[in-house]
Formats: C-alpha cells, sequence, structure tokens
C-alpha cells in the first residue's frame, strides 16, 4: 500500500528501486524493509503514518532535502541528521523505523 506524499521507489538493501520492482529472484538483502513493512501494516502498524506526521511541519522542499539526506546516510553511514530530524541515526532502532516506513 503507498500512502500520499510517500516515495514512489523502494529502499531496500543499500539501494533504491524505481517502482518497487526487482529483476531476478527476490533476495533478503534486497527486500527485508518491505518485508517487515508489510508485516507491520499488517499487524495494524503504520510507520509510514508516524513518519509522515514527524515530518509534517516540514515544507515540501525542506521535507525531500531531509528525505535525501537520510536516504544518503542510509546508503552510505556519514551524515548525521538530527539537528533537523530529532531521529539520531545512530541509534539502530531509530534508522530501522525510517528504513521501514520508506521501504
Amino acid at each position: 500500500m503507498q500512502h500520499a506524499g510517500e516515495p514512489v521507489g523502494q529502499f531496500a538493501g543499500g539501494h533504491h528501486q524505481h517502482g518497487g520492482a526487482q529483476e531476478g529472484p527476490l533476495t533478503a538483502a534486497a527486500a527485508w524493509a518491505r518485508l517487515a513493512k508489510q508485516q507491520l501494516q499488517d499487524a495494524g502498524l503504520d510507520l509510514w503514518a508516524d513518519l509522515d506526521a514527524a515530518l509534517s511541519p516540514r515544507r515540501g522542499g525542506e521535507r525531500e532535502r531531509l528525505e535525501e539526506t537520510v536516504r544518503h546516510f542510509l546508503s552510505t553511514g556519514n551524515i548525521t541528521t538530527q539537528d533537523l530530524t530529532g531521529i539520531d541515526l545512530a541509534v539502530p532502532a531509530q534508522v530501522a523505523r525510517l528504513v521501514v516506513a520508506w521501504a
């Protein structure tokens, strides 16, 4: 299920997939976040709604830059965004919430 304002591509396993399609066999490394997201949604937990609410005060361009920054960190591990988001990217549980919410 895709929510309004949710990124079209899927972030999983360190890369960004457009349209959620994956070529070849599905692997755990490529799909773990999407699978976790679906299981949480099936259980009635929507991390996207929480993330969307947390980011709602941000204007469009600011929100896009913030998302780009966090996605960059998730793929490289070298950016801190806690001052902008309140999310400490050095805390694995907080980062995991982002990965699953954006899957």
